[in-house]
């Protein structure tokens, strides 16, 4: 339980972090240029795939859900 709490919020970092970048970017004259709901809606989706598809696998995963696993089995007293 305590590795599948990591992994949602690593999940949530990863595609918070896809929004913010996303802001930066120029759009002008883009296939997604012009500001609609379904296109916000879409990018949402994907993002939060994305994030947990990172995540979840091993080899692309930032790390963090298994530094938040380690901090809290000290306090849980959890065992792999």
């Amino acid at each position: 339980q305590l590795r599948k709490a990591g992994e949602e919020f690593e999940s949530i970092f990863i595609a918070k972090m896809l929004t913010e970048m996303d802001k930066t970017v120029d759009k002008e004259g883009s296939l997604f240029g012009e500001k609609s709901q379904y296109v916000d809606t879409f990018k949402s989706i994907v993002y939060q795939q994305v994030g947990h598809d990172l995540a979840s696998n091993p080899r692309t995963s930032f790390g963090i859900a298994d530094q938040i696993y380690k901090q809290m089995e000290k306090y849980t007293g959890s065992a792999k």
